[in-house]
């Protein structure tokens, strides 16, 4: 009896692993104080490859939803939950926002590298009114690369910004009364005058004014000056000036408005005309 013996080859074909890979360092807006800006750029790069035919897409969300349609997302300070918002978008115009689905990033097939654009936009391109406090802040956004609609590879990017402790400060013109003769012996006891001095600051800290007096003459006449004295009080019983004349001041609201009262005491009197001085302000903190 013969036996016929056969083989059977099982032949499972086997396809290379589709694969796509993204990474990016994240984006920093460095430091910057927050007073007195239109707003602060940042541009990050982005590296995207993909060996799966196209079209290939790259989200990003955050976990408060808002990037997935605007492009916005929102900077926080861990330790106080504050926050502002920035903008990311694909074109260094910032025209055309990035982030998921309708408004995510389209990318060619193989490797990809370029850049994507943020900003963050005071209104009326004044930050100045903006009621950020120093310190730093953090949102985390997720990067997601599709291909044909189905998910690929996935990354996180943290986006960063160090918001520096700073002031600005605005002074107030400080308009005497007319006087005559100045003297002593002509019943002159004295001429008041109160102005203002705004201090803006975008953190809670001590700080101590000056104010630096200069000669009270006419235009084009150095000499004779007029005398005159600054002071925190009404009374005029506590001299503000320079070094231990320096008002202190703590910040505990953004915005101080505060009162600096002038005087003109009895002097030799000085020819008639339009007196003026410049005065520095300066703020320590």
């Amino acid at each position: 009896m013969k036996r016929l013996l056969a083989l059977l080859l099982l032949l499972a074909p086997i396809s290379s692993w589709a694969a796509c890979t993204v990474s990016t360092p994240g984006i920093n807006f460095g430091s910057f104080d927050f007073l007195g800006q239109a707003g602060v750029t940042a541009q990050g790069s982005l590296d995207v490859t993909c060996d799966v035919p196209g079209p290939i897409t790259v989200n990003i969300t955050d976990s408060g939803g808002l990037l997935q349609n605007s492009g916005t997302l929102q900077l926080t300070d861990p330790t106080t939950n504050a926050g502002f918002f920035a903008h990311i978008y694909q074109d260094a115009a910032r025209t055309q926002p990035w982030g998921s689905g309708s408004v995510g990033m389209t990318v060619p097939s193989g490797t990809y590298h370029g850049a994507f654009f943020a900003n963050i936009q005071c209104a009326d391109n004044s930050c100045s009114g903006n009621s950020i406090r120093a310190g730093t802040y953090i949102d985390t956004v997720q990067i997601q690369v599709m291909a044909g609609g189905v998910p690929q590879s996935t990354t996180t990017m943290q986006v960063t910004a160090t918001i520096t402790p700073a002031c600005t400060v605005e002074a107030q013109d400080m308009q005497f009364p007319n006087s005559g003769d100045l003297s002593p012996e002509s019943g002159f006891t004295g001429a008041a005058a109160q102005s203002w001095i705004t201090l803006t600051c975008n953190d809670y800290r001590d700080a101590t004014m000056e104010l630096t007096k200069g000669p009270m003459v006419r235009a084009g006449a150095p000499s004779p000056a007029i005398t005159y004295d600054f002071f925190q009080d009404a009374a005029h019983t506590l001299p503000w000036g320079v070094s231990s004349q320096a008002r202190p001041v703590a910040t505990l609201n953004r915005f101080l408005q505060i009162p600096v009262y002038g005087l003109i005491p009895p002097q030799p009197t000085v020819p008639s005309g339009v007196y003026q001085a410049p005065v520095r302000v300066d703020v320590a903190f």
